[in-house]
């Protein structure tokens, strides 16, 4: 899969693109990133979408997971950076955030920690309503690449749908021309 970004003047920009033959346009491309500190020896990058809608309740999409060790799962990120064209990437800890930071990625990508209750118990549950409310969408593909290693991979997911969820920009909708911007210059008062 492929994404393109725009972003046109005065309005919200979008990524486009097909998911299973289907035309979708995101709001936003987000990156959950675990990686291999402490005790573990894997790491993990889940790839997300929000649909781009102006109303009703947020409604995302698993685009692509990564889990393997940590060479496989960086050359997977910067693969990611070129097709998807993300924005944000999310770690679970400050400490991760400048271990990320030492990666090739394009300028553009910003990095962010994730909330601190992510992590916890209420975020397992909110990503588990999320799945039984139909707003969070895998397909099998994404769920049989999760069952590798199932706890890793919903560490990473966590992470990147609470964030989704806990920091939620506002649309920008065109805005109407003025009366004053609709008269050509210099007749006014004629």
């Amino acid at each position: 899969m492929i994404l393109g970004y725009r972003a046109p003047p005065g309005e919200t920009p979008y990524y486009f693109g097909k998911v299973d033959g289907v035309e979708k346009k995101f709001r936003r491309v987000i990156a959950g990133i675990i990686l291999p500190v402490f005790d573990r020896q894997q790491a993990a990058v889940v790839m997300i979408g929000e649909q781009f809608k102006i109303s009703g309740p947020q409604v995302f999409v698993g685009l692509e997971i990564t889990v393997d060790y940590w060479p496989q799962v960086e050359r997977a990120l910067l693969e990611y950076d070129k097709r998807l064209q993300f924005r944000d990437a999310i770690v679970p800890t400050k400490a991760e955030r400048m271990l990320l930071w030492r990666i090739g990625l394009s300028t553009h990508v910003l990095t962010w920690q994730a909330p601190d209750w992510a992590l916890t118990d209420v975020g397992r549950q909110k990503v588990d309503q999320l799945i039984a409310e139909d707003r969070l969408h895998l397909d099998t593909q994404f769920q049989s690449s999760m069952s590798h290693d199932p706890e890793l991979s919903s560490t990473a997911l966590q992470t990147a749908v609470m964030y989704a969820l806990d920091c939620n920009p506002p649309y920008i909708t065109k805005s109407r021309m003025s009366v004053y911007q609709m008269q050509p210059i210099g007749t006014k008062g004629l």
